[in-house]
């Protein structure tokens, strides 16, 4: 008989040892993987899910997001931070030089 108890599906394969299914591990299974990672402050939540910290998105928290549109080919390059064109400056790159 099992001593621990598995979760997320796992299988208990010994007296204190779980068989975790594909994207968790840990030693009840209780821990999700990330197979290419959360960056920038993101927590892995589910199988190849992440949460990210305020201000990023996407898949892997890789994308930076501003509240405000980055005009004249600025780019959004951290969260609410743009970084401007050559010629262009200010906080959303509509300063002409």
């Amino acid at each position: 008989p099992c001593t621990i108890v598995c979760q997320n599906g796992g299988q208990c394969t010994g007296p204190t040892t779980c068989g975790c299914t594909t994207g968790w591990s840990g030693d009840t299974c209780e821990t999700a993987v990330c197979t290419n990672g959360c960056d920038n402050g993101g927590t892995c939540t589910a199988p190849d899910t992440c949460t990210c910290a305020s201000g990023w998105s996407d898949a892997t928290c890789k994308t930076a997001a501003c509240t405000n549109d980055c005009q004249n080919g600025g780019q959004c390059t951290a969260p609410d931070t743009c970084t401007c064109a050559a010629g262009w400056s200010g906080a959303t790159c509509t300063l002409g030089q």
